[in-house]
């Protein structure tokens, strides 16, 4: 764990976070530009300030450690190092003891345990009890586009990136074959999980980075810390506003990583400018994509992301990007809108109460980008026309 000796900014400073990368930056320059000067001035000290007027002082601190195969950083604004230092402390060490709970890369962690077992019941911990309920309530919700037994599909591909070979069709089948909720039974008098077939695979990739954000926001808002963003590989909760701040500035991650123009639903954009700024308090927001994983298929790009009808990874280039009030709902909701595809996920995103998404993705007929979002999703950098909020199925 890096320890925050120094305070990134001052209250009258802006950060700002890409969800394509996990390291957050300092933008003096682009604050004066909004702000004028001004802004940028150094605060006077407390004791020039009239003593109705002396408050407290709240600086910016940010720790990072590796998370989940990828970089968590958090961001909290406190009154003092020790109070930040402490409560990233035990946000590191939560990070940590979720994750070995949670990875299905580590033959020895509950999770793989549980699969293991199958087909006999397993006594389950709070946390991965929590999580699989999750999961099956986001198996029903979405009709199946979101199934964390995609285990097997998921390390068949895994094992093909690494060897470079891609899975016969008959591979392929037999994963599929393996894949399905219904193979997966929860008791809630018990707390204990069943597989009832053995070869069925559990991959919590689409659900517990969110879980266990959640779990390190929580100990953000234990240690008083309120102003605060966590990320952990585009994956975001963000707190309070940073002081002074209308919101925390995050930019939806590009398309791609060329600077060829493209026409994304009639407006003119760079492929690797970011589809979206937005500024964003008490919420979360999760980017799914092909942006940085993904492979060709048949001479088809496909992300990471794996539909489990077809046990492939969903055609790319795209990004889905969604925004709930918990983080675990934004993970997941944005893996289900990916396997579903622009037409019927965005249909499902608009009947959502609780959750806001935007999409862009390739039209297979025009060959051109195209962005859907909700109508509540924030605007950002271009405004699409009214027709490009209209979903269809």
């Amino acid at each position: 764990m890096h320890s925050p000796t120094q305070s990134l900014f001052r209250a009258f400073e802006i950060a700002e976070f890409s969800l394509s990368r996990a390291v957050p930056v300092t933008l003096l320059s682009f604050l004066c530009v909004l702000l004028g000067s001004a802004a940028a001035e150094e605060s006077p000290p407390k004791s020039a300030l009239p003593p109705k007027l002396v408050t407290e002082v709240l600086e910016g601190y940010e720790t990072t450690f590796p998370a989940m195969g990828s970089t968590m950083s958090i961001i909290a604004y406190a009154p003092n190092e020790a109070q930040a230092t402490k409560a990233f402390e035990e946000a590191q060490q939560e990070v940590e003891r979720l994750n070995k709970i949670m990875t299905d890369y580590e033959s020895d962690s509950e999770l793989n345990l549980f699969v293991k077992n199958a087909p006999m019941p397993t006594p389950l911990s709070k946390d991965l009890w929590n999580v699989l309920i999750a999961s099956q309530s986001w198996y029903q919700r979405s009709n199946g586009a979101f199934d964390a037994s995609v285990g097997t599909i998921t390390r068949m591909w895994r094992a093909a990136r690494r060897s470079k070979s891609p899975p016969s069709p008959d591979k392929i089948a037999k994963a599929v074959s393996l894949c399905g909720w219904r193979y997966v039974s929860l008791d809630e008098k018990s707390q204990a999980g069943t597989i009832e077939k053995q070869g069925v695979s559990i991959d919590l990739g689409g659900i517990a980075a969110g879980y266990i954000i959640d779990a390190t926001f929580d100990i953000m808002l234990k240690h008083g810390l309120s102003r605060c963003l966590i990320n952990a590989g585009g994956d975001i909760r963000c707190g309070d506003s940073p002081p002074d701040r209308i919101g925390w500035r995050i930019e939806v991650a590009p398309i791609a990583k060329t600077s060829k123009s493209k026409i994304i639903s009639g407006h003119e954009n760079n492929e690797n400018q970011p589809l979206r700024r937005i500024h964003l308090s008490n919420a979360s927001i999760v980017t799914s994509g092909d942006l940085w994983q993904f492979y060709e298929f048949n001479g088809v790009r496909r992300s990471h992301i794996v539909d489990p009808k077809t046990g492939i990874g969903v055609p790319g280039p795209s990004v889905v990007a969604v925004i709930a009030k918990k983080c675990i709902d934004a993970d997941a909701a944005a893996t289900a809108i990916s396997v579903m595809g622009l037409n019927k996920g965005m249909q499902f995103a608009s009947l959502q109460s609780d959750i806001q998404a935007m999409m862009v993705t390739r039209n297979a007929r025009t060959n051109e980008l195209e962005c859907r979002i909700t109508d509540g999703f924030p605007v950002g950098i271009y405004d699409p026309s009214p027709a490009d909020n209209k979903t269809s199925n």
